[in-house]
Formats: C-alpha cells, sequence, structure tokens
C-alpha cells in the first residue's frame, strides 16, 4: 500500500514537472548571486532603458540585503523610472511555467485610480517576448505574466503567475520595472 503511495507521489511529481516547464531556472542568474568583477550583477543591464534623461539618476546594482543567499538587485529609482533588462530566456512552444520572485520596496504611494493602467505605477516584474530588431508593426498578443509590487513600503515578498508559453513567440526577456514613482526596491529568487 505505501509503495502504491509513493510510486503515486512521484507520478504526480513528474507530471507537474513535464507539465511547468520542468524545474530549472531559465533565468540564469535570477539570484543574483553571480556578479562581475566590479561588483554589478551578470546578464542585467547596468541602467534604467527607456524614460531617457529622466532616468539618469536611478542605478541598479547588487546588494547584501538579499533575501537568500548573499545578494539581491537592488534598483534605485529616481524621476521617471524605467526598466532594467534581463534577456535571452528560453521556453518550449505551448508549455505551462510558473514565474515568481522576491520583491521588497520602498517607493512613493500608488494612487488604487492608476493601478490598472498599463502599465501600471509602482515596482514589478514583467516577462515579455524578445522581438527581432527590425521588428515593425503592432506588439504580438502573448500572454505577458508580472509580479506587481505596486507602491508604497513592504518587506520581502513572494509573488508568482502562472503562463503558457506562446507557439510562436518562445524567446523571452523580463522587465525590471519601477515606473512612475521614485524609490528604491530589492528583487531577489526570480524564477
Amino acid at each position: 500500500k505505501n509503495m502504491k503511495k509513493i510510486l503515486l507521489l512521484t507520478v504526480v511529481a513528474a507530471i507537474s514537472a513535464v507539465a511547468f516547464g520542468g524545474n530549472k531556472n531559465l533565468i540564469k542568474n535570477g539570484n543574483f548571486e553571480t556578479l562581475l568583477k566590479d561588483g554589478h550583477p551578470v546578464g542585467y543591464s547596468r541602467a534604467p532603458e527607456w524614460g531617457g534623461s529622466l532616468s539618469s539618476s536611478s542605478s541598479f546594482t547588487a546588494t547584501d540585503e538579499a533575501y537568500s543567499g548573499k545578494y539581491a538587485g537592488l534598483y534605485t529609482c529616481r524621476n521617471m523610472g524605467g526598466f532594467i533588462s534581463y534577456r535571452n530566456i528560453a521556453l518550449k512552444p505551448r508549455t505551462w511555467y510558473r514565474f515568481s520572485g522576491m520583491i521588497a520596496a520602498d517607493v512613493e504611494p500608488v494612487m488604487d485610480s492608476v493601478k490598472n493602467m498599463q502599465p501600471s505605477p509602482g515596482v514589478f516584474v514583467k516577462l515579455m517576448p524578445q522581438l527581432p530588431s527590425d521588428w515593425k508593426g503592432a506588439w504580438p498578443k502573448v500572454q505577458q505574466p508580472r509580479l506587481y509590487a505596486g507602491g508604497g513600503q513592504s518587506d520581502w515578498t513572494h509573488y508568482e503567475d502562472y503562463f503558457q508559453s506562446d507557439a510562436v513567440y518562445t524567446n523571452m526577456w523580463i522587465g525590471i520595472y519601477i515606473f512612475k514613482v521614485d524609490g528604491v526596491a530589492r528583487f531577489d529568487d526570480l524564477e
């Protein structure tokens, strides 16, 4: 009887791993533990992309104020904000995945009336398709899961979302955002 129970649990675990894209973290430095010689997290852009000159006083670095391990990503944002990118996340077509991470924030509050704007003001991490550099036309209609922490102050909090990958757009990237608010946020254990 115990053997049947163990076999059933093993089969369920195997099916879950296959159904949700396996248990390998596709964000190779999602824990921010691998740093360059100057201390910058490997694979992440150094300065906010988008936002122009308004984002020039913002920065992204590693911090030892981690949720787990030695380091976390630290985004300090002034003025308009923008996003830090991590590219080249390869997904299998039409496969279910879990997108999750830990976020701690100390930014300006976000009013309830603007939380449903796209993109929403506040702190969030979003998974998006990586389009060819010569792309023209409308943004493709694919699921774009996001981990939304919003505005205000919060200690380390776990966020997660489940999504099915697209049949065509399987090369993805993440944007780590502090958008239209000032402050700092820490990110850890992105997967």
